[in-house]
């Protein structure tokens, strides 16, 4: 089987709180770019447990429930939080994101829509993209700062190949 990871970065925030109202037309994109994949009626959804990640998420599967007549739902994990310096180190959070592959690989649909946050997106994109391109090729392709932008997107062909940090 083969497997699409699409990775997105949380909506724009305000004081930890997600600008709903300025994501819904980004929800809306990204519900219609994810509903054109071969594989839109075999969809696992996944997110970190906070609420900006969580809200992000439920507003791309309704929309992407409006377009597919279907009726998705979230699925969310702690391993996907996002990094904090008090409660473990940054290399822990690197370790994290890499390893995270083990858990994608036992999700049994060939596409998984995932939402999270900036300190843990470029290395769980690198941990899901073939092991054989090395770290610095990757931080090439993936813009100077690391950081996937709000509402934007990436897609790994799981150990394959990628595009990272693009606007749907």
């Amino acid at each position: 089987m083969r497997l699409k990871i699409i990775l997105i970065r949380h909506g724009q925030t305000k004081d930890e709180k997600l600008l709903t109202d300025k994501f819904i037309p980004i929800a809306r994109n990204i519900a219609k770019y994810i509903s054109l994949e071969k594989n839109s009626n075999n969809i696992h959804f996944l997110s970190s447990p906070l609420d900006r990640c969580v809200e992000s998420i439920n507003m791309i599967i309704s929309e992407v429930n409006k377009l597919l007549n279907t009726e998705y739902k979230n699925n969310t994990d702690i391993a996907l939080i996002r990094w904090e310096k008090e409660e473990e180190s940054r290399e822990d959070s690197y370790k994290r994101g890499l390893c995270y592959r083990k858990q994608i690989k036992k999700i049994k649909k060939p596409l998984i829509v995932l939402v999270s946050h900036s300190s843990m997106l470029p290395k769980l994109t690198y941990g899901l993209v073939n092991r054989k391109i090395k770290y610095e090729k990757f931080k090439k392709n993936i813009k100077d700062n690391e950081k996937l932008e709000h509402e934007y997107i990436s897609v790994v062909n799981f150990d394959k190949n990628f595009k990272y940090n693009f606007e749907c």
